[in-house]
């Protein structure tokens, strides 16, 4: 799927027609549900992992949430942000902000347009390696 995304991202960023980047989570994801069962997912194990990480990193503030499908739902939203995060670090994505081109990511957790207040743009990036 990243591989997917950064073709298309590279695609985008030299045409340079858009200047939007959404990634979209929503509540009652079955992969975050998947993610949070201790059973064995075959080949989708693979692409579970980094929720899986998410859910170790965030455990104290998930375990603050009463129910399961609170957690996952936080869960998701939380892998949303990461997200932004991982395409903001792209080597595509810095070309571009170097360019001067006024690219935007937004997250966002339902599709229903809220914002999650995690928008990057290129005033906001740190340089590659940077702290």
């Amino acid at each position: 799927m990243l591989a997917r995304l950064l073709t298309r991202k590279r695609r985008w960023s030299d045409d340079r027609n858009g200047r939007e980047i959404i990634l979209c989570g929503h509540y009652g994801c079955g992969g975050v549900r998947a993610a949070t069962e201790d059973l064995p997912h075959g080949l989708a194990d693979h692409w579970l992992e980094p929720i899986r990480r998410l859910a170790r990193a965030y455990t104290i503030d998930l375990s603050r949430i009463a129910t399961i499908e609170g957690r996952r739902d936080k869960l998701a939203e939380l892998n949303v942000i990461e997200g932004v995060r991982r395409v903001a670090e792209t080597p595509i994505l810095h070309r571009a902000w170097q360019r001067s081109d006024d690219i935007a990511i937004h997250g966002l957790k339902d599709g229903l347009l809220r914002d999650l207040s995690c928008t990057i743009t290129k005033d906001h990036a740190r340089p590659r390696g940077g702290t």
